[in-house]
């Protein structure tokens, strides 16, 4: 398994950067961020705001709540777009068009009132 290191922030454990093992020389003594050493690699990074941390004692990352609700939200957001066609007046699908309607509302109320995201469960798709 391939190795990385990655940096945090002190105070958080929060994901700063991920560099190849051994590919550069840090120095790690900054009292803003600790360096890890021989970590596993993580193959996701969100685009923008970082909602990544490092558990140092089990060497494994985590998701804050927040990243798992935008997780929840980019995946809602898609769904939406590959349905957008079944609610045209020409769409092929006349006969399911309420269901698909149902569908699309469970979808946008998906985090409403929600305060646990891994208890978040998607609708399935018309039929």
């Amino acid at each position: 398994m391939e190795k990385f290191w990655v940096m945090v922030y002190k105070d958080t454990n929060q994901v700063r950067a991920f560099f190849p093992g051994g590919g550069i020389d840090i120095a790690d003594d900054d009292p803003n961020w600790k360096l890890y050493k021989d970590v596993p690699k993580y193959d996701y990074i969100t685009k923008g705001k970082n909602y990544l941390y490092y558990n140092p004692d089990t060497k494994s990352y985590y998701k804050s709540n927040e990243g798992k609700f935008e997780d929840i939200r980019v995946k809602r957001d898609q769904l939406l777009k590959d349905s957008d066609y079944t609610q045209l007046p020409d769409s092929s699908y006349p006969s399911t068009q309420d269901a698909w309607k149902t569908y699309r509302q469970q979808l946008r109320d998906i985090t409403k009132g929600v305060t646990d995201p891994d208890t978040i469960t998607f609708p399935e798709e018309p039929k």
